[in-house]
């Protein structure tokens, strides 16, 4: 499922969602871009400026409902996408939900979304850290196919999705299982922002 992200100045932040969402992935499109707000700094993102933006998430093939838990790492790297100007590579496809600290969370039917993705041409997916377990049970032909990469944090999705690093001397240090309190060069606002409770 593709996500496309617009972006157009705003006097307060916003967010459209569009393309027949239903419940679960119209919640995905409110807290994906409020983590990212909040991650603003850690993520190199200016935050004054987010907070003037209006963001319109859209679902193509608009007349076919869609849902689902598992869309908001992709929905919070093409909001990413879109602000910073970075597009996200085409070979790429990805699988996984956020939390609002930024923690991939583990997803179910992992066969079908690998299959999806190869049908989609991708040759690389991210998936969950979670849901390494469930690799066995995919058909050797599946995984011989794609090269697939577990996630623990946006922070690497990111990393891995985007053609280009985000300019932030501090994302190398960030730590995947915590949200870190920031590196010792960081400000103090910075060591702010990077705090939040464990997965």
């Amino acid at each position: 499922l593709p996500i496309q992200v617009v972006t157009s100045p705003s006097p307060a932040f916003r967010v459209t969602g569009t393309g027949l969402l239903r419940e679960s992935m119209r919640e995905s499109t409110i807290y994906a871009p409020e983590m990212i707000k909040s991650l603003a700094l850690r993520l190199g993102l200016d935050r004054t400026v987010l907070d003037k933006t209006h963001f319109h998430i859209h679902a193509p093939a608009a007349a076919t409902p869609k849902d689902g838990p598992s869309a908001g790492a992709a929905i919070a790297t093409a909001i990413v996408s879109a602000f910073s100007n970075i597009p996200v590579r085409r070979d790429l496809a990805m699988t996984g939900e956020v939390d609002i600290f930024g923690n991939v969370l583990p997803i179910g039917g992992l066969d079908e979304k690998l299959q999806g993705a190869i049908d989609a041409g991708a040759t690389t997916v991210l998936i969950p850290d979670q849901n390494i377990r469930d690799l066995d049970d995919i058909p050797q032909s599946v995984r011989d196919q794609l090269d697939i990469i577990p996630v623990r944090r946006i922070e690497q999705v990111l990393d891995h999705a985007l053609t280009q690093k985000l300019p932030d001397p501090c994302m190398d240090n960030v730590v995947p299982l915590k949200p870190a309190s920031g590196c010792p060069s960081c400000p103090p606002a910075h060591k702010r922002a990077a705090d939040g409770p464990a997965p």
